[in-house]
């Protein structure tokens, strides 16, 4: 699948099983989880947007959300859980986690500085003091974005950002037209 959600046909969960019931570890495990497995996703050419990691009760729970411009298959995702699942048994109490990797979709929230640099070059839809802005991140870095909304290039400051979401649908490169506020 060519970045449109859940990589896969079951969301490539690798780790067959329930849903585990109990609370989730501190923040130690998700950054050993994290210290794994980010070299193995750029190693494939991924971007790691999202790494949820935690233990509970019978098994932990490992969630990847990794990006790729030109998106990827399924069988990119089979291959990059099978890479991943190896660096898991790495980590203590992570060596039998539940596994799921999946794509950020067309329709992200961005929850992240970092992830507007992530998605440069993509359509986004941000929630402003005066209104929704639309356009394509051009740049981000020092917590400043760079957004063409098809008529000038706007420079924001993530943290003035109430909400950020990505929406390829809402510029027609094709046609040359764009929104600049929403309604």
């Amino acid at each position: 699948m060519t970045d449109g959600g859940q990589c896969g046909a079951a969301g490539a969960v690798a780790a067959a099983g329930a849903w585990p019931d109990g609370a989730p570890a501190g923040s130690g495990f998700a950054e050993q989880v994290r210290a794994e497995v980010a070299p193995a996703v750029g190693s494939f050419g991924f971007e790691l947007v999202a790494l949820d990691a935690a233990r509970l009760a019978r098994r932990s729970l490992v969630r990847l959300v990794v990006y790729r411009p030109g998106g990827m298959t399924a069988d990119d995702c089979a291959e990059l859980a099978r890479a991943v699942r190896y660096r898991l048994a790495l980590v203590p109490g992570a060596e039998d986690a539940r596994l799921e990797v999946s794509t950020p979709g067309t329709t992200r929230t961005l929850k992240a500085a970092h992830e507007y640099a992530i998605f440069r070059g993509r359509t986004v839809e941000v929630l402003l003091d005066g209104g929704w802005l639309r356009g394509v991140i051009v740049a981000a870095e020092g917590g400043i974005v760079t957004i063409d909304t098809g008529t000038e290039e706007r420079r924001i400051e993530i943290r003035r950002i109430g909400k950020g979401r990505l929406n390829d649908g809402m510029i027609d490169r094709q046609h040359g037209r764009s929104g600049t506020d929403v309604e």
